[in-house]
């Protein structure tokens, strides 16, 4: 179960100024079990690499699993989910030797693949505040105007299409801080030219890899 404090603009950094250029103010929709940010896309944008994702949590329990995906919302209602990141919490030690930085433009030096030695595992401290530091795999998409593009944190599901997981963590509650103090960050890889595409987005179902289902 997720929860937001603070902001509720999501996270600040999704790309410092996006919303000035013409994308308009993220938003968050929280629910029962899972937070989501959306960002409006008003003028074709390409995305493309990994994804580097920080986020301030607190749980009511000693170890949590968390996913962050990203979706594709059309204007038709449908959701192609591209790709998605995951992280155990105790296991969220970052090794720098293993991270990897980007080598140039305005985010030069920041961190763009978290590494994890996966060792040495921390329990939680129910109720304390912890960053979670990882990425979603690289990825990429044309998102069409109109379109919107949502970043999803929740707990790991008992399977969907592609997998089955059996997380074995206790149920508890999760909460997603951002706050002045405690800011939590997604960096979003977009390109500044897109490459020749067709103007309409690939049918639903039709993309190799990619679910993509009507809810509701």
């Amino acid at each position: 179960m997720a929860d937001a404090v603070g902001s509720n603009e999501g996270p600040e950094t999704i790309v410092d100024g996006l919303w000035q250029s013409g994308y308009g103010p993220p938003s968050t929709a929280p629910g029962p079990d899972q937070l989501t940010w959306q960002l409006p896309i008003r003028r074709t944008t390409t995305l493309s690499g990994p994804i580097p994702v920080s986020l301030w949590l607190s749980s009511t329990a000693p170890d949590t699993d968390v996913f962050v995906e990203l979706v594709d919302a059309a204007p038709d209602g449908s959701y192609s989910f591209l790709q998605r990141g995951m992280l155990r919490a105790s296991y969220r030690a970052v090794d720098p030797r293993r991270s990897l930085r980007i080598r140039s433009g305005p985010h030069r030096g920041e961190v763009e693949w978290f590494g994890h030695p996966f060792t040495n595992r921390q329990l939680l401290t129910p109720g304390s505040l912890y960053q979670l530091r990882f990425d979603i795999p690289p990825v990429g998409n044309v998102f069409r105007p109109g379109h919107r593009l949502l970043l999803m944190v929740y707990s790991p599901p008992v399977l969907d299409e592609f997998n089955a997981y059996a997380s074995g963590q206790a149920a508890a509650v999760n909460t997603i801080v951002d706050t002045p103090a405690y800011r939590s960050t997604v960096l979003l890889p977009l390109l500044p030219r897109t490459p020749t595409v067709a103007r309409h987005q690939p049918a639903c179902g039709s993309q190799v890899g990619v679910r993509c289902v009507h809810p509701g």
